[in-house]
């Protein structure tokens, strides 16, 4: 919890929008943050799940204006990478997948892009209909 916190706090909260404020482009400072989030992580390997991560968790702030959506989403990924890098859950997997982090299932991952994206959307549907009615 504490890491999803600290990070959304500085990575969200100040850097994207002080990004955004200088750079008055809100789509450049989402990606810039996710490259600098990616980039702090410090491993080579995870640095574009990692970015697309960075993404989702800067247009969640940009489009909901709520640092704690964003805070939710980061807890929740992490939350379950922990639960599912126990044995028990491990050993539901296939062998592939127990010995390596190769999984070549190209589908899974369209899936998840796709899921992500329709996410996105209608979350910015969500905030655009609450700026309508309310008048924010």
């Amino acid at each position: 919890m504490i890491a999803a916190v600290g990070e959304e706090f500085f990575f969200r909260g100040v850097l994207q929008t002080f990004i955004k404020n200088q750079a008055g482009n809100a789509h450049f400072a989402v990606i810039f943050t996710a490259v600098i989030f990616s980039a702090f992580h410090a491993q080579f390997y995870g640095f574009l799940p990692r970015f697309v991560l960075g993404i989702v968790l800067g247009y969640a702030f940009l489009f909901t204006g709520n640092l704690w959506i964003s805070i939710l989403i980061h807890f929740t990924n992490n939350a379950l990478a922990v639960v599912f890098s126990y044995k028990p859950f491990t050993q539901l997997l296939p062998a592939q997948l127990q010995s390596d982090y190769t999984f070549e299932a190209w589908y899974i991952n369209v899936a998840s892009a796709l899921l992500t994206l329709a996410l996105l959307l209608l979350l910015r549907k969500i905030t655009l209909k609450r700026v309508w009615y309310n008048g924010e």
